[in-house]
């Protein structure tokens, strides 16, 4: 049996567009000199990637209205 074609409707890209591409919060960076990364970024849920040598942790946070601090110890 033929599988459907489909085709995204013009209101469906501006949704994937924003949503996975726009509005996404995708930064790297070092540390200043007493440890600190700072960036702007869109409320939501995220998974937070550090690095330090060979040590990598990740752990989740959520920035909320107002800005949130998160502290990771490696």
């Amino acid at each position: 049996m033929k599988q459907p074609r489909w085709w995204i409707k013009p209101g469906g890209q501006v949704y994937r567009d924003l949503v996975l591409g726009k509005w996404r919060t995708r930064e790297q960076g070092t540390t200043d000199s007493s440890g600190q990364f700072k960036l702007r970024g869109f409320k939501g849920s995220y998974a937070v990637e550090v690095k330090r040598g060979s040590d990598t942790r990740t752990v989740q946070a959520t920035l909320a209205d107002g800005g949130s601090r998160l502290d990771v110890k490696l």
